[in-house]
């Protein structure tokens, strides 16, 4: 009969806004003609004793998963309430929104001082922290509350169990979970007053079947802390009033609340939340240090970021995989037949490298005898392009290896072009002569001391793309373990062990494996060959595995058959040390690639000469495609449609220089895909150039300083730049651009002459606003991290400075330019290849220090990193001035986003809406 009347009063909208402004002291009274009510309004025999609100912040944790984050909900805020209880009058004002806002909403218009607390973020509310995991079910919503225990709120409301029934997870022990993280929630908050939510109906199969095994349970643990524990907790029974909530509520998965769901939840939420007051449960939360004030944890983002501070931010899921690669690498070829024969003793040492011309392709080279001096003795027939010419050339290495040790390869990874040769002693022990250019050659002595294995268990290839040669081992299984030659001189500064980075396949005879770059993408690729030169291939491509520098390994195909081996072979046992593979016409797969590696096999044979042999170089072109580039090699990020908080939209940029922008949404994160607005293209380099680019000489920062990021292309030989000023201000169009020739250094301002290396990240020039006047500086950075460049000045002249920051010997492909504290001026980072920590210098200002412009100051590793440095980029993605840490996975360009906020800010990211106070009525329970 309560309820009834209740229901009844509920038409009397206009009489309940005074009613409503009657009790709460806190709102304007509003006189439309009716006296106030008394504190205690009798309905059908019934009163209701009105508790105070309280005088203290209701610092509220949504906790949960899926439903508590939004899902379901057009705004993605979850559960708000326009109901008030206590008179038992609905206010009725017009339209609602859904969730954790509604809650909010209701609270607000009665008084109550809210701030919703969480480390996640979601939903276009001012007040949008959460701490809900899509998919989670108690036992993980359990390890996720760790989260949020620094915000010591005073009321948790939790909905938990869903996936539980979704995923049939041990049903009968369900309340054995849900105790544990109410006993450690409860031990670790004291005071706090816990809303336990039934499990919602649904139709997805598990929920059905399960639901009300769980419920029960719920509804007797809730019981039992309450009744006999004397616990703070309330139930907030969605089957209470039966037909109240229901499966139309739904959306059309059977899981998730629809908008009136999302609003019936509030109502619940709301009621329960206002029997704890009653029931004299809520006290003021505990000190924090935090404010619950609106805006006090967003009113100043600068301050210096803590190391894992991101975990409480993080991570969220903000990338679903966009952008194109080129598969899997498939092999095919064209006979050119033979190409070079000779006559020569038989059994001749034979090998290929690029010797004579910087960056050209591989000449033969044959190792020959020793001199009386014990000086080995090298003959190079020189590749011209389309072969091998007659014009033999000869030289001596004061190294007398013997023709099993040697290897030609490049060890410094300079711009030179050009191979060295290494001597593998019988012991495993390496030993290096430097190619000087010009058959001249420099012996360095030792170059790796063995770690075990011997001579003919040794392979060097370059494992990690940088452009220095790694030295390997491989075992009896066939796993590959190899150490990585770090520095940036002839000779390495330290050698990195890099574990076990290729797992044997079983092919057997471990003498058949072979590296060679087969595609051209700089990365060497692993061959096993047999006797017959047939040729099984793994590809190698950048992984993301934490600690370790290991590759995606791909397995490669036939195009012609789709067998699972590259290479056909010659159909007969020719011996696999008749098998090379080499860059005889080094013809690249795509642009901005190496050339492809050839097919040659070495035919000996007799000659009409005694004791003589001839030697038939037959070659195969390869006309190989696949597995060079990965969908997130194209992933760029940069404010260029001018968000007013400079959150960053999503550019993914394609190998040839044509750009498609995903618009951001300001800063915000739907809980699933679509993570990011409308996608189109926005700037072609063969439509502004008429010829294609390598995107790593394409950047986007903001040249002009008009809060928008333009396109600035870097000539890669000369280090001039071109920029295209983005017109989207005037007119709205950002396909508009506004050419720039020669805008950077050029002539007298002399550009940068390095230039960049092998892999995505080696840059010469970057551009990075370091002294914080919002324009974009030219900066030069050489090999060992040594920066110089120009300031870009606000009338748009260039300072020269002669040195940003002294070199920290750090690999120029490991630094970024950011601003991790918010100050407005870019910061160096140092990424960890390894395992993607971040140690940051913080850039200080132009105060001049250890022969730099600027000071900077080391404060260590401050990002924890999530697998290796090469799949981490470092976007202000939320729009609050600050780097964050942006993990993508190398193959599928899915992402997960760790939020860079201050401390507190995840607890006070507090204030109304503008329609907290007006927002329209729930229907009541």
């Amino acid at each position: 009969m309560g309820w009834l009347a209740w229901r009844c009063l509920c038409v009397l909208s206009v009489a309940g806004q005074a009613i409503a402004a009657a009790r709460f002291k806190n709102v304007n009274e509003i006189n439309i003609g009716y006296d106030p009510l008394p504190e205690v309004v009798n309905i059908d025999s019934r009163s209701i004793n009105i508790e105070p609100v309280p005088d203290f912040y209701a610092r509220i944790l949504p906790l949960g998963a899926s439903i508590v984050w939004g899902v379901g909900s057009t705004t993605g805020n979850g559960f708000v309430l326009l109901f008030d209880f206590s008179i038992a009058v609905m206010l009725t004002f017009g339209e609602i929104d859904s969730f954790r806002k509604p809650l909010r909403d209701g609270l607000r218009q009665n008084s109550w001082n809210v701030n919703m607390v969480g480390s996640q973020n979601n939903g276009d509310m001012v007040d949008n922290n959460v701490e809900a995991h899509s998919g989670d079910r108690v036992d993980q919503i359990h390890t996720a509350s760790a989260k949020s225990i620094k915000y010591q709120p005073n009321i948790i409301v939790i909905n938990g169990g869903t996936n539980d029934c979704l995923q049939n997870y041990n049903v009968s022990n369900f309340a054995s979970r849900y105790n544990s993280m109410l006993d450690d929630l409860y031990n670790q908050i004291p005071n706090v007053t816990i809303i336990a939510s039934i499990v919602i109906p649904g139709t997805a199969s598990g929920i059905p079947q399960n639901r009300d095994a769980i419920n029960s349970q719920i509804r007797a643990l809730v019981a039992d802390r309450r009744n006999n524990k004397n616990q703070k907790i309330v139930l907030a029974d969605v089957d209470d009033p039966p037909g109240f909530f229901t499966i139309g509520n739904l959306i059309s998965d059977g899981i998730h609340p629809n908008d009136e769901g999302h609003r019936r939840l509030a109502a619940i939420y709301l009621r329960a939340i206002e029997e704890a007051n009653d029931s004299g449960f809520l006290v003021a939360p505990t000190d924090t240090g935090m404010s619950d004030e609106p805006g006090a944890g967003n009113g100043d983002n600068t301050c210096d970021k803590a190391y894992g501070s991101g975990e409480s931010h993080g991570p969220v899921n903000t990338q679903a995989g966009s952008g194109m690669d080129d598969g899997i690498y498939a092999h095919n070829s064209i006979s050119q037949g033979v190409l070079y024969s000779t006559t020569a003793e038989p059994n001749l040492n034979i090998t290929f490298a690029r010797v004579a011309k910087p960056f050209g392709n591989h000449d033969i080279v044959v190792i020959a005898g020793l001199t009386n001096d014990n000086k080995r003795s090298y003959t190079v027939i020189p590749n011209s392009g389309q072969g091998w010419s007659n014009n033999v050339r000869s030289f001596l290495l004061d190294d007398a290896c013997i023709a099993r040790g040697v290897r030609w390869v490049d060890v410094n990874g300079s711009a030179d072009g050009i191979d060295d040769m290494v001597c593998i002693a019988v012991n495993g022990d390496a030993f290096v002569t430097i190619n000087k250019g010009n058959y001249q050659f420099s012996y360095a002595g030792l170059w790796k001391s063995n770690e075990g294995p011997v001579q003919d268990r040794v392979l060097l290839a370059d494992i990690d793309g940088d452009g220095r040669t790694d030295y390997c081992t491989i075992a009896d299984n066939g796993d590959i373990s190899c150490w990585r030659n770090g520095g940036q001189g002839d000779m390495p500064e330290y050698w990195q062990a890099l574990g076990v980075i290729f797992t044997g396949k079983g092919f057997g005879d471990v003498h058949g494996v072979r590296f060679f770059d087969l595609n051209g993408d700089g990365r060497d690729d692993w061959m096993w060959v047999d006797d017959t030169g047939r040729t099984w291939t793994y590809t190698n491509n950048r992984g993301c595995t934490k600690g370790t520098l290991k590759p995606l390994w791909r397995e490669g195909t036939n195009a012609v058959d789709h067998s699972n081996y590259t290479h056909a072979g010659m159909g007969q046992n020719v011996g696999r040390k008749s098998i090379h593979f080499a860059k005889v016409y080094g013809v690249p797969e795509a642009f901005s690639l190496g050339g492809r590696a050839d097919y040659v096999w070495i035919e000996e044979g007799p000659s009409d000469r005694a004791n003589i042999s001839s030697y038939k170089f037959h070659v195969w072109q390869s006309q190989g495609s696949g597995a060079t580039k990965l969908k997130s090699d194209g992933d760029r990020y940069c404010n260029m449609l001018g968000h007013t908080n400079g959150a960053m939209d999503y550019v993914w940029v394609h190998s040839t220089g044509y750009m498609i922008l995903y618009e951001s949404f300001g800063g915000h994160f739907p809980s699933s895909p679509p993570y990011w607005g409308p996608n189109y293209q926005i700037w072609a380099a063969s439509d502004q150039y008429g010829t294609e680019i390598d995107r790593r000489d394409l950047h986007l920062a903001d040249w002009d300083g008009d809060g928008l990021c333009d396109i600035i292309y870097v000539n890669p030989n000369s280090g001039e730049m071109d920029v295209w000023l983005n017109q989207h201000k005037n007119g709205g169009d950002i396909k508009k651009w506004t050419h720039l020739s020669n805008a950077g250094p050029t002539g007298s301002n002399t550009p940068c002459p390095e230039k960049r290396g092998v892999g995505i990240y080696d840059l010469a020039v970057r551009f990075a606003d370091i002294d914080g006047n919002g324009r974009a500086d030219y900066l030069c950075i050489e090999k060992n991290g040594r920066t110089w460049g120009y300031l870009n000045n606000n009338n748009g002249s260039l300072t020269y400075i002669s040195q940003f920051k002294k070199s920290e010997d750090k690999d120029r492909a490991n630094l970024r330019w950011v601003d991790v504290n918010g100050d407005g001026r870019d910061d160096m980072l140092w990424v960890d290849k390894f395992i993607g920590d971040a140690s940051v210098w913080y850039n200080r200002g132009a105060i001049p220090a250890s022969g730099s412009a600027y000071t900077w100051d080391l404060a260590g590793p401050v990002y924890e990193g999530p697998g290796q440095g090469s799949c981490l980029h470092w976007p202000d993605l939320d729009g609050n001035g600050r780097a964050d840490m942006h993990f993508v996975d190398s193959l599928d360009n899915t992402a997960q986003t760790w939020f860079n906020v201050c401390p507190g800010e995840g607890s006070s990211d507090n204030g109304d809406d503008p329609d907290t106070l007006t927002s329209p009525a729930l229907p009541v329970p």
